[in-house]
């Protein structure tokens, strides 16, 4: 016997359901209650986000582009000065970046940090 209220299994000839303290009195139900629709929508939400996640991934995080050689070459950047102005060159004292930066400062993971105008 189940519940017409909350859906459980109840012992046979009960007059109240210890679950849900609805009354049972004239009420008998044989059959199963139906399937509720949570059983169905948690599962689904899991997919959605697994798949989200997943397109994120695949979308968002990009692989490192740049060789090892364009990497080699910005990290051996060194900054130079000329006058009052700052620039960069490479090992072999070769002009790569001109000096038209009031600061320059070390590359690091591909960038620099200058200063020009005040900022």
């Amino acid at each position: 016997m189940f519940c017409p209220n909350c859906g459980r299994q109840i012992p046979d000839g009960s007059k109240f359901c210890p679950y849900c303290g609805a009354s049972l009195e004239g009420k008998y139900v044989e059959s199963k209650p139906k399937r509720k629709s949570t059983t169905i929508i948690i599962p689904l939400i899991l997919i959605l986000v697994l798949l989200f996640g997943l397109f994120a991934l695949i979308k968002f995080i990009k692989p490192n582009t740049t060789s090892n050689t364009e990497q080699e070459t910005i990290a051996t950047l060194i900054p130079y000065r000329k006058g009052d102005k700052w620039g960069f060159c490479d090992r072999n004292k070769k002009l790569v970046i001109p000096a038209v930066y009031d600061d320059a400062y070390s590359f690091s993971q591909g960038l620099a940090r200058v200063k020009v105008n005040g900022k």
